[in-house]
């Protein structure tokens, strides 16, 4: 009876620390979630922005040479999203055309140092 307790024990613990262990590839969305892949080779911090429906939501920033994903705001429509980006302390931008996504949708950003050669993409 003992080991009986003993191997349901170890069995729950197991399955546990495999479901514990489950994760999602870095910047993939989970469940219908569309997440924002920003990866910055601008010599500058750039702060990114969504532009939708006459609002702009900040999501958040990216340091030099780094990779970030964020989720997109819940408030953003699906017809008119764009992206903008802002090295922090130049007063250039770089702003996306509309964007088509669906909620799932992974939305990567490439911001480079000359900004016009940025490129957004959705996969």
């Amino acid at each position: 009876m003992r080991r009986d307790i003993l191997a349901l024990g170890a069995a729950f613990l197991v399955a546990l620390t495999t479901v514990g262990c489950a994760t999602t590839p870095r910047g993939e969305a989970e469940s219908g979630e569309t997440m924002i892949h920003v990866e910055n080779n601008n010599p500058l911090m750039v702060n990114v922005e969504v532009l939708s429906g006459g609002q702009d939501y900040n999501v958040g920033q990216v340091e030099t040479a780094a990779t970030e994903t964020f989720e997109m705001p819940e408030m953003a429509n699906t017809f008119d999203l764009q992206i903008r980006v802002e090295p922090i302390g130049s007063l250039e931008s770089y702003v996306s055309d509309e964007l088509p996504f669906a909620p799932g949708d992974v939305i990567n950003v490439e911001v480079e140092a000359d900004l016009d050669l940025t490129t957004v993409t959705l996969r």
